[in-house]
């Protein structure tokens, strides 16, 4: 019997809980950091002293609506999630689930209602990425409110697995050797200042917001290297996908064209008097380049290639189906494309790995016959 606080989950960030126990009574509230647990708890405790406390008779106010619990849960993952995921849950509550539950008390909202949201989004045309997503919103608005002692169960558990939508990944369109060598040329005519860029994505492997926040520090010449620490995306860094920094090899070629890069910056810099170079590798009069901005550039120099439509994320698969069609091992590709496992490359690229088709089965022969 009393008032106790303590951490559901322990660690740095988490919440802490005060939870009473009273007349036969258990009640457990969400506060926040401890020391506002603790004072709720010392008032608690006086109001029991005095006999004011009854929690048979309070009155449990109910559940709120769907709009309001989907802001407190945006505002209480927004440390958590990098700006641009948070943008995009953000995006999807107001376009797609707000108009249908957003008035609607939580508990309201059954499985079946939300069963028949999904399947109307997915026959109006949304992906199965897109249904995915939509899914763990309202997922994890619910799981929320678990959390915060609004509602017992979360009605969304299972329920794409029942529907059998499993999310689709984007089809992967890599450039061939000779119309990489085309764009590049091309680039090389028409936008020389960007040639270094694309040059270093089709050459790295980087993704577009990381090559857009490298800095001259990130480059070793001498050890032939560059180590990817950052990534910028609407005008914000943030770390790299994964959350760590990694080393990605240069080639003789990469080398040489950063090389005159850099050069060409240091006499760019002399003449205006700066003296020194910009810190960012890629700029516009020292400022960061956009992505839309970057992305136009590419467009144009496709066109004028005459080279098929793809996205610029597409230099990316075209790097790693490179290396991985030449013999490179699959563990080396996922070191230099920074993916946090193995699984993650293989299942993307497994495809591009040579195999000796028949001469797995053929060896068996060698091992004798009865």
């Amino acid at each position: 019997m009393g008032v106790t606080i303590r951490q559901k989950v322990k660690g740095k960030g988490q919440p802490w809980w005060v939870f009473i126990a009273h007349q036969g009574q258990r009640k457990s509230v969400r506060i926040g950091d401890k020391a506002a647990a603790e004072k709720v708890a010392s008032a608690l405790r006086e109001r029991l002293k005095k006999g004011l406390l009854n929690l048979a008779e309070e009155k449990k106010a109910p559940p709120p609506s769907f709009q309001e619990a989907s802001a407190k849960w945006l505002s209480y993952i927004e440390a958590m999630r990098k700006a641009s995921t948070h943008e995009r849950y953000d995006n999807a509550i107001k376009k797609h689930i707000l108009p249908v539950f957003g008035e609607i008390r939580l508990d309201k909202i059954t499985r079946g209602e939300i069963r028949d949201f999904l399947l109307e989004k997915f026959n109006e045309g949304l992906s199965k990425s897109s249904i995915g997503l939509l899914r763990d919103i309202v997922s994890g608005v619910f799981n929320f409110a678990i959390d915060e002692g609004l509602v017992k169960e979360n009605p969304v558990t299972g329920i794409t697995r029942r529907m059998q939508l499993k999310r689709e990944r984007k089809e992967i369109n890599p450039l061939a050797p000779d119309e990489i060598a085309l764009v590049l040329e091309t680039c090389k005519e028409i936008h020389p200042e960007h040639y270094p860029f694309f040059m270093l994505l089709a050459r790295s492997g980087v993704r577009l917001g990381e090559a857009l926040g490298l800095e001259w520090g990130d480059i070793d010449f001498n050890g032939r290297a560059l180590w990817i620490r950052r990534s910028y995306r609407r005008g914000a860094y943030t770390t790299p996908k994964n959350t760590k920094a990694r080393k990605v090899d240069m080639s003789d070629q990469l080398h040489a064209v950063l090389k005159a890069h850099m050069h060409q910056q240091k006499k760019a810099a002399m003449k205006t008097g700066k003296g020194e170079l910009p810190a960012l590798i890629f700029n516009r009069g020292g400022h960061v380049i956009e992505q839309n901005h970057i992305r136009r550039i590419f467009d144009r120099v496709l066109l004028k290639a005459g080279v098929r439509k793809v996205r610029i994320h597409d230099l990316r698969h075209s790097y790693a189906s490179l290396l991985l069609s030449g013999g490179e091992s699959v563990f080396y590709v996922k070191e230099q494309l920074g993916h946090s496992s193995i699984n993650i490359t293989v299942d993307r690229y497994g495809h591009w790995i040579p195999t000796e088709k028949k001469a797995g089965v053929n060896r068996l022969d060698e091992t004798g016959t009865p």
